[in-house]
């Protein structure tokens, strides 16, 4: 009888934990909703995919550095869950592959709905010497 009341009372509690989790994560390393960083993710259009990823030549800030397609993976992790020390080692990933010293910056983007103004915001950044 015991066990059946824990039984009911289980994925309430699991439920809870989770979403306490999640919360938590939005708060302390900018995850994006959508990518479990929330339950709100439908009230929220800060998805990873609306987060530029801007990748420069430190020579250069108007020369792109592209984002290899065997990188893209580590790429969307660091969109999804961006943090400086992150967009350092992809910097230093990239400016391997560039052979360049490169600067790598993540924006999200801020709607005023009131002035219905679109701004973005810095919320990670890094740079690494190439080799």
């Amino acid at each position: 009888m015991r066990f059946q009341r824990v039984l009911t009372v289980l994925p309430a509690t699991l439920l809870v934990l989770v979403a306490g989790w999640q919360a938590i994560r939005v708060q302390t390393h900018d995850q994006s909703p959508w990518v479990g960083g929330g339950f709100a993710m439908f009230s929220y259009v800060d998805a990873s995919v609306y987060r530029p990823l801007v990748a420069v030549t430190i020579a250069d800030p108007s020369v792109a550095v592209l984002v290899p397609e065997h990188m893209s993976k580590e790429a969307e992790r660091l969109l999804s869950t961006p943090t400086d020390d992150r967009a350092r080692r992809f910097a230093e990933s990239l400016a391997t592959e560039a052979g360049e010293t490169v600067h790598v910056e993540i924006w999200r983007p801020i709607f005023d709905a009131d002035a219905l103004v679109v701004d973005a915001e810095l919320i990670a950044s890094g740079s690494a010497a190439g080799s």
